[in-house]
């Protein structure tokens, strides 16, 4: 196996959470990933806010990363295409434009992709740069 993670900092990350009895408990982002259960669920987002804060910054690839984990196939096309989504404020407009076209499944979206369709949705209502802007959008008869 040739998995690796860089680090760019080794600021200490600590995930906060309560389990079913209301006691709250800390723990290390590394420690909270293997826990599990409510743990996880709280460095899910904690994930999401640092996501949400990086694209606030104009620097995309975290959010660009959790939404293509939920639409993978959506992905893959774009970037065979376009290229990086993240490369750029109008590459990942485009990108969310794609998966807020994204068809569901036989059964409808899957929880993962209603979670990443919600955070579409929160980042094109809070991040101004990527705000959608119908009177831009065209359509392409081919």
């Amino acid at each position: 196996m040739s998995n690796s993670i860089t680090v760019f900092s080794n600021d200490n990350s600590i995930v906060t959470f309560e389990n079913k009895k209301g006691v709250q408990f800390a723990l290390s982002a590394e420690g909270a990933l293997f826990k599990g259960g409510a743990a996880l669920v709280a460095l899910k987002d904690a994930a999401l806010l640092s996501a949400y804060n990086k694209a606030r910054d104009g620097k995309y690839r975290s959010a660009a990363d959790v939404i293509g984990a939920s639409f993978p196939s959506t992905t893959k096309a774009f970037e065979k295409i376009i290229g990086s989504a993240w490369a750029n404020k109008s590459a990942m407009c485009s990108f969310l434009s794609a998966v807020e076209r994204a068809e569901p499944g036989k059964s409808g979206y899957s929880k993962k992709q209603n979670e990443a369709k919600g955070f579409v949705a929160y980042l094109r209502e809070n991040v101004p740069s990527l705000a959608a802007n119908p009177e831009d959008a065209f359509t392409i008869n081919a």
